[in-house]
């Protein structure tokens, strides 16, 4: 099928309508990108500083010297 025999079956309103919402759906799209981008940078941010976090708390300090030995 054609556009034109689109345009003859359905009229050139409803195929000028679908353009339109394809166009609009591309539109958002593509605004949408810069977005996915920062929310994807933050999410490594977080998962690093996350990591940092974790080995940093997770690794055991050596306080026998500060400790008092009660007999």
């Amino acid at each position: 099928m054609t556009l034109t025999d689109i345009a003859r079956r359905f009229g050139t309103w409803a195929l000028a309508g679908f353009a339109v919402c394809l166009v609009t759906w591309l539109l958002l799209a593509a605004l949408r990108c810069p977005f996915v981008f920062v929310a994807r940078l933050l999410a490594a941010a977080q998962g690093g500083i996350d990591a940092r976090l974790t080995t940093t708390l997770a690794t055991p300090t050596d306080t026998s010297s500060r400790r008092t030995h009660h007999v």
